[in-house]
């Protein structure tokens, strides 16, 4: 039983038979791609090839035919399309890998089958303007899309190469194709890195309030300080303290006087060297009596 929208087949039994000799054996069959099948070991056919059709018109022409290859016939079985489903708003597919001479109009001419619905084409290029083995297809309509991408697996300028849905933006290919590839790994690091910026000015942010917040509060204990020096309060107490001293002053004059009228001459330098010690400071020592030398007359 056909499998709905199958637009391939799988041919056994055809020997050494080459690309062109099953192109001879299926006349009025418009075919996009054909596949040899060759033996890993010995790189030798082993018999087996795929063939990719445009149309699912051209898979039952093909199996109405006889195709005789190599002087026998060969055995024919419909491919079942493995396409996984498309992506909700995918109108791009992404081929690879490619040579580094192929054109735009080569990689459009792969899609003949949909030709009608392409809408762009951009092959990668390098700063040799060699293609770097990638290129993107844009269709108008989905239908477009899911047919393209069945077409995966197909053999072109020698490569089997492969189509898929294409989920990236048109700025991520833009930078792409400039030469600054960006998977999703180097999204994720960039993502994160600016996650880390966006943090660090953050904080940076916090700790400029915080040192404004602490010069204000200084500021404004400064101004309280000020205000309770030069408050009536404050003005009272320092006028009071200075009569305390002024009156301390007073009391210890009255003391040294009385102590000196009490005293001989003798025992003054004694009562102010105890005084001085009293003060604190350093005195030197003062004799008892202080001796006076006398003249001797002179002689007539």
């Amino acid at each position: 039983m056909k499998p709905e929208e199958c637009t391939s087949l799988c041919f056994k039994g055809i020997g050494a038979a080459t690309a062109d000799d099953l192109r001879s054996a299926l006349p009025g069959c418009d075919i996009q791609a054909v596949r040899i099948v060759n033996d890993r070991d010995t790189g030798k056919p082993r018999g087996i090839a795929f063939v990719d059709f445009v149309s699912t018109q051209d898979v039952d022409t093909a199996m109405s035919l006889d195709c005789i290859i190599s002087g026998q016939k060969a055995t024919r079985s419909y491919e079942v399309p493995k396409v996984k489903p498309r992506p909700q708003g995918c109108l791009s597919v992404v081929v690879k890998p490619l040579g580094p001479q192929v054109t735009n109009d080569e990689v459009k001419a792969l899609f003949r089958v949909c030709k009608k619905s392409i809408a762009d084409v951009r092959v990668i290029r390098n700063k040799d303007l060699e293609c770097t083995g990638l290129a993107f297809v844009d269709f108008n309509d989905g239908t477009a899309v899911e047919r393209a991408v069945r077409l995966s697996g197909l053999q072109f300028q020698g490569k089997t190469v492969f189509v898929g849905y294409e989920t990236k933006s048109r700025k991520l290919r833009a930078d792409e194709q400039e030469g600054i590839p960006r998977s999703n790994k180097n999204l994720k690091q960039q993502e994160a890195g600016d996650e880390h910026s966006i943090g660090a000015a953050g904080m940076a942010k916090d700790l400029q309030l915080e040192g404004k917040r602490k010069r204000g509060q200084r500021k404004q204990q400064q101004s309280t300080d000020e205000a309770a020096a030069t408050s009536p309060a404050a003005e009272t107490s320092s006028l009071h303290q200075l009569q305390e001293a002024a009156a301390e002053m007073d009391t210890r004059n009255k003391k040294c006087n009385n102590g000196e009228s009490e005293r001989s001459p003798e025992a003054a330098p004694q009562a102010f060297a105890a005084n001085a010690e009293e003060d604190g400071n350093e005195v030197l020592a003062i004799p008892m009596k202080l001796q006076r030398k006398r003249k001797r007359p002179k002689l007539a």
